[in-house]
């Protein structure tokens, strides 16, 4: 029991201490140790509730007492034992979530930033030719000149990257006379 005792107390004091971590002191004291010092205490309970002139009694007890310990013991034990496995894994899961969050939420970023980025350098360099077309197309309104005016909006869809399929008012009237199908 002293041997017991002294084993289990050593690694609890360590533990206290902050010197191991739990699952080091569960793993120490292990299924055994913990087996042993719960036999012992049910030894201790059970023979106190025996009177002291009845020595069989006291050997039957004191046994079925160390019995009922050691396994209470061993069933603390495991069951300490797999709550601390599954926080283990649980927490490697968290971690490796969070990291893997961490990652998504620094590209998201990234594509945030080269978004920006890349609609500056468009607008800045389109800017001119936009205002330029919309300032023809406005003069063309006013003075009602409607070659000027699809000049204008050609220049724009250009700039967007499609192929305007007409550029004044006589390409249009012959785009419209001809037996092609019309697509938009």
């Amino acid at each position: 029991m002293v041997s017991t005792v002294t084993d289990v107390s050593k690694v609890v004091a360590l533990y206290c201490r902050g010197e191991i971590a739990g699952a080091v002191c569960i793993e120490r004291l292990g299924q055994q140790g913990m087996g042993q010092l719960g036999g012992v205490m049910g030894v201790a309970v059970a023979m106190a509730a025996v009177p002291a002139d009845g020595a069989f009694m006291a050997a039957m007890v004191g046994m079925a007492g160390s019995t009922l310990g050691y396994a209470a013991a061993v069933a603390v034990y495991e069951e300490l034992s797999t709550a601390l496995h599954d926080y283990e894994l649980a927490k490697e899961e968290r971690i490796r979530v969070e990291r893997e969050c961490a990652e998504a939420v620094e590209l998201i970023r990234q594509y945030r930033r080269d978004m920006s980025r890349d609609v500056e350098n468009y607008l800045a360099t389109h800017d001119e030719l936009f205002n330029r077309a919309f300032d023809a197309m406005d003069q063309a309104l006013i003075s009602n000149d409607i070659d000027g005016y699809l000049t204008g909006n050609a220049e724009i869809q250009e700039s967007l990257g499609y192929l305007p399929r007409f550029r004044t008012q006589q390409e249009f009237d012959d785009l419209m006379a001809s037996d092609d199908n019309f697509v938009l």
